[in-house]
């Protein structure tokens, strides 16, 4: 039987849901997991369903998240956790789950932004015949939302994944043919000037 299968990259996540924000999100601010499951096996039935949450955490943290893991075993996912050790992460250990030989794969549901990491794999298993499916914010998700071998769906079409709006975004795909407004949100003096090197306006 082949299977599909849900990974997300928890820190990268929380990272940019923290970019979002401006600051450390609230609970409540971050997404609710078990909605992003319920999504994932409504999607095509749970019989071949395998949802995993890979995450690092900091030793002075762990008994803080601890009941998070817990939470998430109980409503259904795997966990790996990994400490955070220097400047480790879960990359790898996400990658070596989901690359499986394509007949054993249906689909792969791959939560993260983090193209320099996934985007290759992700590429991999399309050309392999394995359906890939990039769940992010489009703005942050780079080549992962303009391949055509990649299927994507934005965060914020999730039902039920956010509790409370989302902060403005700019997200500059599937613009109307008129164009539109963008307003400003307020002065930031301190916010740091993007790298203009390689845009290109034409």
């Amino acid at each position: 039987m082949t299977r599909r299968l849900l990974a997300v990259d928890a820190p990268n996540l929380d990272m940019v849901v923290a970019t979002l924000f401006d600051r450390r999100p609230t609970s409540r601010e971050r997404p609710d997991y078990a909605a992003l499951l319920r999504w994932f096996r409504s999607r095509d039935g749970a019989d071949d369903a395998e949802a995993a949450v890979f995450l690092n955490v900091k030793d002075d943290s762990a008994d803080r998240v601890a009941p998070w893991v817990l939470w998430l075993t109980q409503t259904g996912f795997r966990v790996f956790v990994k400490p955070k050790i220097g400047d480790s992460d879960i990359d790898d250990d996400l990658v070596d789950y989901v690359q499986r030989p394509a007949r054993e794969l249906s689909e792969v549901v791959l939560v993260s932004h983090d193209a320099r990491a996934f985007h290759d794999v992700a590429e991999d298993l399309a050309h392999d015949g394995v359906r890939v499916t990039v769940v992010a914010f489009a703005e942050y998700a780079g080549p992962m939302v303009r391949s055509r071998n990649l299927d994507f769906v934005d965060l914020a079409d999730i039902p039920a994944l956010f509790q409370v709006p989302l902060p403005p975004r700019i997200t500059l795909h599937n613009l109307p043919p008129q164009g539109r407004w963008f307003e400003p949100t307020g002065p930031r003096p301190t916010a740091p000037i993007p790298d203009t090197d390689e845009l290109d306006l034409d």
